[in-house]
């Protein structure tokens, strides 16, 4: 049941990390994509793209089905969407922390989704980029993990005070959730 709850808010908080603004001038809302919602809030991942039955559904599905559809279906499908980083962040809190990647694959996947989930304008719910960096820390430097821990600290804070007017207007868990980073990275003693 634990497992659920945090499950439910890491997709409270992939919905937050997802700037909602309308679209700009002669800019609209994709609507050519499969299971287009027209409900549907800018950002939000509509729950009829295929990726919903995998999410938790961990006898039919596991990391490699995930991978698959990340590579084939999210990175070129929907590139391109509103919604494409909330389903992006999703995406990699399901492939580590619901199908276990950092158990079950090899180091350079787990250090893939390292890589991408760094490269992500914001990731709300950091727990499973630092399970991937602590399966890394046997081959990199303890201060090289440490400095993009702060980096991806860093570059979080600055899109919710971009995004969300202030950091000061945020609940409470996504500050918290922020504070996992900061935790790693001083938890890190260095080489």
């Amino acid at each position: 049941m634990k497992k659920y709850f945090w499950l439910f808010l890491f997709f409270f908080l992939a919905s937050a990390c997802q700037k909602n603004t309308p679209p700009s001038k002669g800019e609209t809302l994709r609507s050519d994509y499969p299971g287009s919602d027209d409900d549907r809030e800018l950002g939000i991942v509509p729950n009829s793209i295929g990726f919903r039955q995998m999410q938790l559904n961990t006898v039919d599905y596991n990391w490699r089905d995930l991978d698959i559809y990340y590579k084939e279906e999210v990175l070129k499908k929907y590139h391109d969407t509103d919604f494409y980083d909330n389903l992006r962040n999703e995406l990699f809190f399901s492939i580590v922390v619901i199908h276990k990647l950092t158990e079950n694959a090899g180091t350079r996947v787990i250090s893939t989704y390292a890589r991408d989930m760094q490269d992500m304008p914001c990731v709300p719910e950091p727990t499973a980029y630092i399970m991937c960096l602590k399966v890394l820390e046997g081959m990199m430097l303890k201060a090289e993990i440490k400095k993009i821990v702060e980096e991806r600290y860093d570059k979080n804070m600055a899109y919710f005070q971009a995004n969300f007017n202030g950091i000061s207007k945020l609940p409470e868990y996504v500050i918290k959730n922020q504070e996992k980073l900061k935790d790693y990275a001083a938890s890190l003693t260095l080489d």
